[in-house]
């Protein structure tokens, strides 16, 4: 993916998680845990993240993910990012295009989704709860 690429180009370490991951990736790991999944392998990926790491889980959708549905999954204050972005294909894969500016993240981890993305080209500002649901 453009995310991956971008880290493998940075030097940031990473470890791609899918449904199927082993249970143990996280042994010994720190930092954010950047998620950019389909809605519906969510719930899947989430299993795989120890609770404890819970806080460092960073939700890149493109879409928002509805309170309810991170209130049941003990989420509520997990990192959320608004992406507004192309990633390429073709012999442009692995980058990332910037949707105008408009991608915005809050959370704890918002700070590292800002850099991230910065990396990648793609602009992004970190805001609070209230600034984020209106720009969703």
């Amino acid at each position: 993916t453009a995310l991956v690429a971008v880290c493998v180009s940075a030097g940031i370490p990473h470890i791609p998680v899918r449904r199927d991951t082993d249970d143990g990736v996280f042994e010994g790991t720190a930092g954010p845990i950047f998620v950019a999944t389909h809605a519906s392998d969510l719930d899947a990926v989430v299993l795989r993240v120890p609770r404890e790491r819970h806080r460092d889980l960073v939700f890149l959708q493109g879409g928002l993910l509805r309170d309810g549905w991170l209130e049941r999954r003990g989420l509520r204050r997990a990192t959320q990012a608004a992406l507004y972005l192309a990633a390429g294909t073709g012999t442009d894969q692995g980058a990332m295009r910037d949707g105008g500016g408009a991608s915005v993240a809050h959370g704890p981890r918002a700070s590292d989704v800002v850099r991230l993305l910065a990396l990648g080209g793609v602009a992004c500002a970190a805001v609070d709860e209230k600034t984020f649901k209106k720009k969703t």
